[in-house]
């Protein structure tokens, strides 16, 4: 790792808070990926129960249009 060198933008505080809009059957693997960032990284995840607060919103939106065409 020495040969690289970690620059750029980086978060304005260590809490980072999180908003998921989807499936409630998919928020234990969101909740849980975000668990497991928290424990390798210096940053703290935190969910939050609206998307106009959150530092990132995970949703799931259909990308398909009419007849099911991209």
């Amino acid at each position: 790792m020495s040969d690289y060198v970690l620059s750029g933008p980086e978060w304005a505080n260590e809490t980072v808070t999180w908003y998921f809009s989807g499936p409630s059957g998919f928020l234990p693997e969101i909740s849980g990926a975000f668990s497991r960032w928290d424990g390798v990284i210096s940053l703290d995840f935190v969910q939050v129960v609206s998307s106009s607060v959150a530092d990132i919103v995970v949703s799931f939106e259909y990308i398909d249009g009419a007849y099911n065409t991209l």
